[in-house]
């Protein structure tokens, strides 16, 4: 039925990127979510003071990234 019509075709191919566009998002918000946390669990390692998660959510994903690199740099160099 949707194939014959192409309006129903449009409707239905919006509604599925739509979906696909938001499990999408989800899936970045859950693995930004486990940075931050990966990020907090190395601060308490460390001693530091453990980031907020406001401030930490502000912060790009290339920024979390490097943040993890060099909190495990100074949690090898500990020992």
């Amino acid at each position: 039925m949707i194939a014959k019509s192409p309006e129903l075709r449009l409707i239905y191919d919006d509604r599925a990127k739509e979906a696909k566009d938001r499990y999408s998002e989800l899936k970045d918000a859950e693995a930004r979510g486990k940075l931050i946390g990966r990020i907090q669990t190395l601060q308490e390692l460390v001693s530091d003071t453990i980031s907020d998660d406001a401030i930490l959510s502000s912060q790009t994903t290339e920024s979390l990234e490097k943040m993890i690199r060099e909190l495990k740099l100074r949690l090898v160099k500990r020992g």
